[in-house]
């Protein structure tokens, strides 16, 4: 009970610095991308279909402007 009581927050508080980090970084490589996962969140609370496919959209658009930051396209020529 002891090491229950001692270590059962272990998980939730490196989650919690991880998410911070992330959070941070995230928002340093792509300002954009915070906003658009506030919009995927709400459209994921929705009951309706159509934007939960909204939502599977913008994280497509998250990942390929992340992915242009981290490596930018160049010409084929």
């Amino acid at each position: 009970m002891n090491f229950e009581l001692k270590f059962s927050d272990i998980t939730e508080d490196i989650f919690s610095r991880q998410r911070l980090f992330v959070d941070k970084k995230l928002t340093e490589i792509s300002p954009d991308a915070v906003r658009k996962f506030v919009s995927v969140h709400e459209n994921l609370r929705s009951e309706n279909n159509e934007d939960w496919a909204n939502a599977v959209h913008s994280c497509r658009r998250i990942l390929k402007d992340v992915a242009d930051v981290l490596y930018p396209p160049k010409d084929s020529q």
